[in-house]
């Protein structure tokens, strides 16, 4: 605004290295928030909803814009996050602690306690498709693909079933919404 002066400390250094808050996630049982904390790099943290001191649950995850990254996403029971870096997905304890490498993938969405909707990568055809992996015996098993990129993953409350939307290469103008059985049958 004209009228309005900045105040004197304000600078565009100041205002660029300011921490950023982003994809907030409350834990299944509504005492936790995990977020993602934009600094130095894009680190997965968690903290009270009554408030308390935020816990860093990743290190060293690569500075990445919000559009571009993906936040951590709770278990159904509460006890892990599921995150993407580097082109993996991986999966920690909620508490913190080493993380482990599941599987080449994005966006991961929990299917239960021991089971991920992952995004994959197709080379052949340049694609994404859907896929349903096992947390500790990662094998993924395609359950949605098309002539695109299949996001936007939505579980059913009883998560047998999984709407998705498909962007078409062919198509551009054409995303379509999509229901698939979400046990893992193969699409």
């Amino acid at each position: 605004r004209p009228d309005v002066r900045p105040p004197t400390t304000w600078r565009l250094e100041t205002v660029a290295a300011t921490h950023r808050v982003r994809h907030a996630s409350v834990s299944p049982d509504g005492t936790t928030i995990a977020f993602v904390l934009d600094d130095d790099c894009s680190d997965v943290w968690t903290v009270p909803v009554d408030g308390g001191e935020a816990v860093r649950i990743t290190t060293g995850r690569p500075l990445a814009a919000y559009w571009e990254d993906g936040g951590a996403v709770w278990s159904p029971d509460g006890t892990r996050l599921a995150y993407t870096q580097d082109g993996v997905v991986r999966v920690v304890a909620a508490t913190g602690g080493l993380p482990q490498a599941v599987c080449a993938g994005t966006s991961p969405e929990w299917l239960d306690d021991g089971r991920l909707i992952i995004g994959v990568d197709r080379e052949a055809d340049h694609t994404t498709a859907l896929a349903v992996t096992a947390v500790d015996d990662a094998w993924p098993a395609r359950v949605a693909s098309g002539a695109g990129d299949c996001f936007g993953v939505a579980l059913s409350p009883d998560r047998r079933r999984l709407a998705h939307l498909l962007f078409r290469h062919g198509a551009l103008n054409c995303t379509s919404a999509h229901l698939v059985d979400a046990t893992g049958a193969g699409a």
